[in-house]
């Protein structure tokens, strides 16, 4: 069972990791507000535990769909 709980921690965080690249670019693209790290990290974690848990197919279109929500 701990070695479940290990596979889905590392989906998790690549997908996050995937996610945190992402706004690294939106930040240079777009007007994204530099949140600093502490806060860049919980919410990329966050995000990427929605997008599985929702069962997402595409990770992009989700992320896309995050920053269009202006949550930040």
């Amino acid at each position: 069972m701990e070695g479940c709980s290990r596979k889905q921690d590392a989906e998790v965080y690549e997908l996050a990791i995937c996610f945190a690249r992402m706004w690294g670019v939106a930040e240079t693209l777009n007007s994204l507000p530099n949140l600093g790290f502490p806060e860049i990290k919980e919410r990329m974690i966050r995000w990427a535990e929605e997008c599985i848990a929702g069962g997402e197919e595409d990770f992009v279109i989700f992320f896309g769909r995050k920053l269009a929500e202006r949550d930040y």
